[in-house]
């Protein structure tokens, strides 16, 4: 919440990550914070696990903190 709340200050458009497709729990926690996955990066890590490319956009984070 620490760094949504400096994001939403900074006036920041957008926060990216990338999430390993096999880390369901953080899946489920960024979807619950408000994430969409965006991409897949098929092949990605070394062992061939896809990565997801999720995003949450400024404007919806700050409907959420306030």
């Amino acid at each position: 919440h620490a760094m949504i709340n400096e994001t939403v200050r900074e006036e920041i458009p957008r926060i990216v990550l990338e999430v390993r497709e096999s880390n369901e729990e953080a899946i489920a926690l960024y979807k619950k914070t408000g994430f969409k996955t965006i991409h897949e990066r098929k092949g990605f890590y070394q062992n061939g696990e896809t990565a997801l490319v999720m995003e949450i956009q400024t404007s919806d984070i700050q409907t959420m903190v306030q």
